[in-house]
């Protein structure tokens, strides 16, 4: 029997809706297939270290101060982030090796200091408004812009000093072999385009962290101080067993044959 008008109607509005309810569905499973993708991709995960990295805090720190403190000579670049807690000075560039180091402090803006250090004699060339600071600010005219130099043993001797732990490797690595302190490892990182593990020092009220490179020889190539009494000390070195010998300063005359004349 046929179907009444209103029926056919009725049937044709059934099949509209079921078909419109199946694209809606479809469509939204559709589109939530990119969120779900992107969600994944957004994930990030910390691959665990390999190598060299791998290694414990303290076999990375001996390997990297047994690489770097036999050197005979290296380059280092450090700046301050507290000057006014270091003696004044912001920067330094510094070559140091076992047979003279030379360098070169920068004092607020435009002060300028440098300095030869060999085995009891520290050699200084320095302008008056440096040596108006010293305990020769008396001379400081007479003094300024000529190399002067001040033997270990002199009255002046701690003019040099502070000078002494700026051009030593061994000061720039104080707690590079730490005894009874605590000793982390840190992140991968880089300096430059070098690949670097960070290890941690804590000494007392002074952190000091060493960036060794993880695939290659591992000479210490940064190293950050930091400390409530003397702020931020950055180092970078580089330069490794290829510096220049250091000449000593010629002419040159001792703080007291200076002072006397």
């Amino acid at each position: 029997m046929a179907s009444s008008p209103r029926r056919r109607a009725l049937l044709a509005l059934i099949a509209v809706t079921a078909l419109s309810l199946a694209l809606t569905s479809c469509s939204s499973a559709t589109s939530s297939q990119p969120a779900t993708r992107a969600a994944t991709s957004s994930t990030t995960t910390t691959a665990p270290l390999t190598g060299f990295a791998a290694q414990s805090a303290s076999a990375i720190l001996a390997a990297g101060c047994g690489a770097t403190q036999p050197l005979a000579s290296v380059a280092v670049a450090s700046t301050f982030s507290k000057p006014s807690l270091v003696g004044g000075v912001r920067s330094m560039s510094w070559s140091m090796s076992t047979a003279a180091d030379a360098g070169t402090l920068h004092y607020g803006k435009k002060t300028i200091v440098q300095a030869v250090v060999i085995p009891f004699t520290t050699y200084l060339k320095a302008p008056a408004s440096w040596w108006a600071t010293t305990s020769a600010a008396g001379a400081a005219a007479t003094l300024a812009g000529r190399w002067i130099s001040i033997g270990q043993t002199s009255a002046y001797a701690a003019i040099a000093q502070p000078l002494l732990s700026f051009s030593n490797l061994s000061a720039t690595l104080a707690n590079c072999l730490p005894t009874g302190q605590t000793v982390t490892k840190g992140r991968l990182g880089s300096v430059g385009a070098t690949q670097t593990i960070d290890v941690s020092v804590q000494a007392g009220f002074t952190t000091q962290v060493f960036s060794v490179p993880t695939r290659s020889i591992p000479y210490i190539v940064k190293s950050v101080m930091l400390s409530a009494q003397v702020g931020q000390e950055t180092s970078l070195l580089s330069g490794f067993d290829a510096q220049h010998a250091i000449a000593t300063p010629a002419p040159a005359t001792s703080i007291e044959t200076a002072l006397a004349g």
